[in-house]
C-alpha cells in the first residue's frame, strides 16, 4: 500500500460522514465507520450484497437515475436527498453525493458520501405542521369574529340607523318625542358599543396584559 492509498484509507475511515463503495452492478464492496453508524450494519454483514435490497422502490428509481447520469456524463444537482433502509427496517433520510470510480478510463464502481438529516427533516415537518395549525386557528378566529360582528353588533347598528331615520324623517317632531327617540338611540348606541367591546375582549382578554399569558391560562 503506497502513501497516497494509506492517506485515502485514513480519510475514508476517519470521516464523520457515511461513505460506501459499490461496483457497477450495485454490489456493496466497502463502507467506513460513519456508514456503519448510519445504517447499523457492519461491513461483513452486507459485503457482496446488492444495495438495492436496502432501498425502497422510489429510492431505487432515484439511484438508477443517478447511475445513468454518471455513466452518460450528464450533470445533476449534488448533494441530493435519498432514503435508505437501516438495520431494524426503519428508513433514514440522507443528503448524499455520488461519484464514479474510474480505472483505465472505465467506470468500475461508485462512491457515495452521505449525511443523516432524518432528525432535521422531521423538525422541518413539525414546523410545517405547527404553521398549518396556526393558520387554521387564525382562519377559524377570523370566521368567529365575522360571525360575532354579523350576529351581535350589526343588528344593533341597523336598529340604531332606523331610529335615526325615524327622527330625521318626522315632519313636525315634538320635543318630548324627539327626546324620547334620542334616549332610545343612545341606549341602542351603548348596546352596540358593548357588543364591540365584547368582541374586542374575546380577541385579547385584558387579563393577559395584566397578569401575563401563563398566569391568565392558570
Amino acid at each position: 500500500m503506497d502513501i497516497s492509498e494509506q492517506k485515502y484509507r485514513h480519510l475514508f475511515e476517519a470521516a464523520s460522514d457515511a461513505i460506501w463503495v459499490q461496483d457497477v452492478n450495485g454490489i456493496f464492496m466497502e463502507g467506513n465507520r460513519g456508514w456503519q453508524k448510519l445504517t447499523g450494519f457492519t461491513v461483513e454483514e452486507i459485503k457482496g450484497v446488492s444495495i438495492a435490497k436496502y432501498l425502497s422502490e422510489k429510492a431505487l428509481a432515484l439511484a438508477r437515475e443517478v447511475r445513468h447520469k454518471l455513466i452518460t456524463g450528464q450533470a445533476f444537482e449534488q448533494p441530493y436527498e435519498q432514503q435508505v433502509y437501516v438495520k431494524g427496517g426503519s428508513e433514514k433520510t440522507v443528503m448524499m453525493s455520488t461519484n464514479a470510480l474510474m480505472s483505465d478510463g472505465k467506470i468500475t464502481g461508485f462512491e457515495h458520501i452521505a449525511r443523516d438529516v432524518t432528525q432535521e427533516r422531521q423538525q422541518q415537518a413539525n414546523v410545517r405542521a405547527y404553521i398549518q395549525q396556526i393558520t387554521r386557528a387564525q382562519e377559524e378566529e377570523r370566521k368567529r369574529i365575522a360571525r360575532d360582528l354579523h350576529d351581535d353588533v350589526s343588528p344593533d347598528i341597523i336598529v340604531l340607523i332606523q331610529k335615526l331615520d325615524n327622527i330625521t324623517s318626522a315632519q313636525r317632531p315634538k320635543m318630548p318625542a324627539v327626546m324620547a327617540n334620542l334616549q332610545a338611540v343612545r341606549e341602542q348606541a351603548v348596546k352596540a358599543l358593548e357588543g364591540l367591546r365584547a368582541t374586542a375582549q374575546g380577541l385579547r382578554p385584558r387579563i393577559i396584559d395584566d397578569l401575563g399569558l401563563v398566569a391568565a391560562l392558570e
